[in-house]
């Protein structure tokens, strides 16, 4: 698989808000006034959805992996295919769970006002619930189940990865099964659907409705869906966009347009915008990709060489809140726009690391185990 660099762009931009928005104004002091702290604030505080970008590049990533040119889904290998999640997923999340083991015996030379930022309450603890939830990829529903405890920030942070993967165990499945393009559309479209329904359902019934309308599965799951859906039309007006580039530019506009407005005049509040604007905006960034694959400027050696760090994004989500909590002194000392600059160099550079010396190698290795072919390039393996 080609690397897209507007699906590159895209996760970067995802890993930027997020980003901000856990930096920004959680425990840092904003110290600016007027109109750079209302940029600030405007440009963070719907951090959250760059979750909903991460869930439809995905969508249409795995649907292309699964799909490919094929016109009967019966066939679609699924060992290949588990295989290669597990070897992306599971070398990286196991460290990650082991750090989260290791961060309490570093509270002791942590500031105080500090240590809520990563502690566990002791109320909750690693119980069975936690390691079912965790092994079983339903870490999401422990983080609704422990929603008025503290679960620190490192272990929040996996419940998007917890809902994706459980999109992922019965997708290629259902994609075998229906084994048509039309079929799997209709599907999707009953995914999309039900999602509105659960949302609806929780804002009226709910306590925490924020959670249960944001972290649910199927709270989510359409988001995903609508990145499915975004391959299917995609593959059938390749030939169409490819011949009339203003087409492509009008999708690509006219999803930044929705995109942006949604961004700045909502939030994944709990409130009743929460039922639908997610969908909403997983469309307009499904827009934005139709629009962008087929433009000429997103297809240049330039963009490709700018867009790299879109790459790194599975590991820049799961090492930023550890190296948040690691170098707080250094944040607190600089300060602001400073500090996230600072933070934004560490956790690219640190994710680059660990992609290119333990990620892909021992992607590599588990492939070997399995006896599946090597990727040829480093890129295509993850």
């Amino acid at each position: 698989m080609k690397r897209i660099p507007v699906i590159d762009f895209i996760r970067f931009f995802s890993i930027f808000v997020v980003l901000g928005g856990h930096f920004f104004p959680r425990w840092l002091a904003l110290g600016y006034s007027g109109i750079v702290r209302d940029v600030i604030l405007g440009l963070f505080l719907s951090g959250s959805y760059g979750v909903t970008f991460f869930f439809v590049v995905s969508g249409f990533l795995i649907t292309q992996l699964l799909v490919s040119d094929r016109k009967d889904f019966s066939n679609i290998d699924l060992k290949s295919f588990y295989v290669k999640r597990a070897a992306r997923i599971f070398p990286l999340l196991t460290v990650i769970v082991l750090v989260g083991f290791l961060l309490p015996h570093l509270m002791v030379f942590m500031d105080p006002r500090l240590r809520n930022y990563n502690e566990w309450d002791i109320k909750s603890g690693f119980g069975l619930f936690f390691w079912f939830s965790l092994i079983t990829f339903n870490f999401n529903w422990f983080v609704i189940h422990a929603s008025e405890t503290n679960i620190g920030a490192h272990w929040a942070v996996l419940w998007s990865l917890a809902v994706e993967e459980q999109f992922y165990f019965f997708y290629p499945l259902v994609l075998k099964k229906l084994k048509k393009k039309d079929n799997v559309l209709w599907f999707l479209g009953v995914v999309i659907l039900f999602a509105i329904v659960f949302r609806t359902w929780a804002f009226l019934k709910m306590n925490h409705k924020n959670i249960w309308m944001h972290e649910a599965s199927f709270s989510s799951f359409d988001q995903i869906a609508v990145g499915a859906v975004l391959y299917f039309l995609s593959d059938g007006l390749k030939n169409e966009l490819k011949s009339k580039p203003w087409t492509a530019f009008l999708f690509f506009v006219s999803g930044l347009t929705i995109c942006f407005f949604l961004y700045v005049k909502t939030a994944i509040n709990g409130n009743v915008e929460t039922i639908l604007v997610p969908t909403l905006m997983a469309m307009g960034c499904a827009l934005v990709i139709l629009g962008g694959i087929h433009l000429p400027i997103f297809n240049s050696k330039i963009a490709e060489t700018i867009s790299w760090p879109g790459k790194l994004s599975y590991g820049c989500y799961l090492w930023h809140q550890t190296i948040i909590f690691l170098f707080m002194p250094l944040w607190a000392w600089l300060g602001g726009l400073s500090a996230f600059s600072v933070l934004l160099i560490f956790v690219l550079v640190f994710s680059y690391i660990s992609y290119e010396y333990f990620e892909v190698p021992i992607n590599h290795r588990i492939r070997g185990w399995f006896e599946l072919e090597r990727a040829t390039k480093k890129s295509d393996s993850i």
